[in-house]
């Protein structure tokens, strides 16, 4: 089944690694010439994350060193502006965003990840990797009742509820569970919050709609080296099931916001 709607804004993918020995002290020199030698020129490096470590003296005749800066991973984009790299002495982040109506799904997100990956290892030669974490964010869009009023459970299974007679209507809310069994690839964590109304403008009139935001993340530790094959299994696991979780957290009603088609 493929969404007409899809909600997904942006997704990425998260590789993190044991740095060898002879790895080289991550600088800015050293980011600009693996972008342009992995990857042609095809990302600009655009922001650095940047840690200064201070010395504080335990006595006052000890003399303290400067402060220290190192860059912990740069942030580089294609020209499109709907791909990042981030990159570090021992970090890999690949993040793709949607910029269109339709999403390019899991296999591009992928495939991309795994030749940024590819080019990574050979670039670094990391001992291994240390854990992946696999993330989506999705936007839902609900309309307003005639009431302008928007009952969660009318669409979403994941919300939180209080009683109305107590606490009256809730207008805002954010709530975040790990869920320890729902993957067996991982640890998955949800955050599930209201995002600020928007209007649509219609043909005639413009509607009120509500947002709701949901981070799905799914994220495992290794503890001993793994294939490239592991690593590709790891991800297909994980998206698929991200993927049932995904579709077992909307009502009937809400799954059609996404105007689902059957594929073929």
């Amino acid at each position: 089944m493929k969404l007409a709607k899809p909600p997904v804004i942006e997704a990425w993918i998260d590789f993190r690694f044991v740095p060898g020995e002879d790895a080289p002290a991550w600088d800015r020199r050293v980011a600009a010439d693996f972008l342009r030698q992995s990857f042609g020129g095809r990302y600009t490096p655009r922001d650095y994350l940047i840690r200064t470590e201070f010395a504080v003296p335990v006595a006052d005749d000890l003399e303290v060193a400067p402060p220290r800066s190192i860059l912990e991973r740069t942030r580089a984009v294609n020209d499109d502006e709907d791909r990042f790299l981030q990159v570090g002495r021992d970090v890999l982040i690949f993040n793709l965003l949607r910029k269109e109506h339709t999403w390019p799904e899991y296999p591009v997100l992928r495939d991309e990840a795994l030749r940024a990956y590819d080019e990574y290892v050979a670039a670094t030669t990391p001992i291994s990797v240390k854990s992946i974490s696999l993330h989506y964010r999705d936007v839902v869009t609900v309309p307003f009742g005639s009431d302008r009023e928007i009952l969660p459970a009318n669409y979403l299974r994941v919300y939180p509820e209080f009683p109305k007679e107590s606490f009256g209507p809730v207008s805002d809310f954010l709530i975040g569970v790990t869920l320890p069994r729902l993957s067996s690839t991982g640890v998955v964590k949800l955050i599930v919050k209201t995002e600020p109304a928007t209007q649509q403008c219609q043909e005639h009139d413009t509607e009120l709609q509500g947002r709701f935001r949901m981070d799905w993340n799914v994220a495992a530790e290794f503890h001993e080296r793994l294939a490239r094959e592991s690593v590709c299994g790891w991800l297909e696991g994980a998206h698929e099931d991200l993927l049932r979780a995904f579709r077992s957290a909307f009502t009937q009603e809400g799954w059609k916001l996404f105007d689902p088609k059957e594929e073929g």
